[in-house]
């Protein structure tokens, strides 16, 4: 797969990624964009999270419907005034949201390639991200605090011959509260 003309990943592109239905080398290529571009990862944070609502069962099939949805409802968003009263305006009261979840993008699973960049969803109100690398046996292997949503090993470091890695990013946000991804398990060859 490549790129549209504009550098951003396609439709399709997001919602293979989001199936887990690209090779390791496609997986490579969408994560380092992903690192670099913050559309991209925020628009992939937001078609995961309606992929999630649909459930997992036909999440395959539903996945390329869910992005086109999202693309529609995007372009009628669009055209929609943009005022911090609008709602008001109207009468309406916005409703009481739920924080998004902090998504793990990769790696995830078996690498077939070197694992050097870690990618996550943003955080709304996040001031900064502590990425946690561990060992199968529970030791850190590599901790650092970021910005951004992106993290790159050093290259001082390298993944050994560990039978798998787990990490794990907590969001530490405004208000003093924290938002984990949770713990997710890949195993890198060298």
């Amino acid at each position: 797969m490549k790129d549209l003309g504009d550098g951003h990943l396609t439709p399709l592109e997001r919602a293979a990624y989001i199936d887990r239905g690209l090779s390791a080398a496609d997986v490579h290529r969408v994560e380092e964009h992903l690192a670099r571009c913050e559309a991209c990862r925020r628009e992939l944070t937001d078609e995961s999270r309606l992929v999630r609502r649909v459930g997992r069962g036909r999440r395959r099939i539903t996945a390329i419907a869910v992005v086109a949805t999202a693309a529609a409802l995007m372009f009628v968003v669009s055209r929609v005034p943009r005022t911090a009263d609008a709602g008001r305006l109207r009468g309406q009261v916005p409703p009481e949201s739920t924080p998004a979840p902090l998504v793990a993008y990769g790696p995830i699973g078996e690498q077939k390639t070197g694992v050097r960049r870690f990618v996550w969803s943003p955080a709304v109100g996040a001031l900064s991200y502590r990425l946690t690398v561990t060992r199968s046996d529970g030791t850190v292997f590599w901790s650092t605090s970021v910005a951004d949503t992106s993290a790159t090993l050093p290259d001082s470091l390298t993944l050994g011959s560990a039978p798998s890695y787990d990490w794990v990013v907590d969001a530490i946000l405004r208000d003093g509260k924290t938002r984990s991804t949770g713990l997710h398990e890949f195993s890198a060859s060298p």
